[in-house]
């Protein structure tokens, strides 16, 4: 693979994401300043204000990951044109930069370059979609639960997926998930459903984080109240939106938002 062949690979996931500052915060970039650039032996012309930069250890060196979104990164319609997406390497034993991994053949540096591309991707993962790239929802009831919501918890949903109509909403200050709203066949949560035309139905659940005493007691309810579809069924339930008054339904959030406090369950829920 040519060096402009992998930089377009790695430049790819961060088409359509939203890369405003408060996102970009949210995955772990800081804005690029010019103690950070002589600190990690970058160029010192990057700190012009609009870059943001993102540290990991990946493998023997210390990458650096430079976002700098363009003016049309704002518009939702414009794709990102225009977007840099940089990746510098810098050698701990020397305090150099390490330049050979877009030239050099060999399997060593294809692992390395593996290694950097998946890096790319899972941080680009970490951004929301911009409007313009979601499935967004449609309907009354799950407009005035996100409203509920934002009024009482100050979240709104982020659409993390192209190819899924699903949202999470997160804590602000500790960037937990405290749900996971989604639409889906019904039969894929509700077993009883399976094979019957109702079952090929979409409907809108929301997964909520729990303690188990309480996971299992509204499972032994029954509907509206599901094992979790996709996520941990211990510490999560599912909910049918349009089954469950809105009043009990924001209740049961609250408790799964004072869960995702920090100091609780990591990020990102595991199914």
């Amino acid at each position: 693979m040519s060096a402009a062949d992998f930089l377009q690979e790695c430049t790819q996931p961060f088409i359509n994401r939203d890369l405003n500052p408060a996102a970009l915060n949210h995955a772990g970039f800081t804005r690029l300043s010019l103690e950070l650039c002589q600190t990690a032996q970058l160029p010192v012309y990057l700190a012009d204000g609009t870059r943001f930069v993102l540290t990991a250890r990946i493998m023997e060196f210390n990458a650096c990951l430079i976002l700098h979104p363009s003016n049309a990164a704002a518009d939702p319609q414009a794709g990102n044109e225009g977007l840099s997406v940089q990746l510098q390497l810098i050698d701990p034993l020397i305090s150099e930069p390490y330049t050979l991994f877009l030239t050099a053949a060999g399997s060593w540096n294809g692992a390395l370059r593996e290694e950097l591309a998946a890096w790319c991707r899972k941080t680009a993962a970490q951004l929301p979609l911009k409007p313009a790239a979601v499935h967004t929802f449609s309907g009354e009831l799950i407009q005035q639960y996100f409203a509920k919501v934002k009024a009482r918890f100050h979240s709104s949903p982020e659409f993390l997926w192209a190819d899924f109509k699903g949202a999470v909403l997160r804590r602000g200050d500790s960037g937990k998930w405290f749900a996971c709203v989604m639409e889906v066949q019904s039969r894929l949560f509700d077993k009883t459903r399976a094979g019957s035309a109702c079952g090929m139905l979409p409907a809108v659940i929301v997964n909520l984080h729990l303690p188990p005493a309480e996971v299992a007691a509204l499972k032994e309810k029954g509907p509206p109240f599901y094992p979790a579809y996709h996520m941990n069924k211990t510490h999560w339930i599912s909910v049918e939106l349009s089954a469950v008054s809105l009043d009990e339904l924001i209740e049961l959030t609250a408790a799964s938002f004072k869960l995702a406090a920090s100091g609780s369950a990591g990020k990102r829920p595991r199914s």
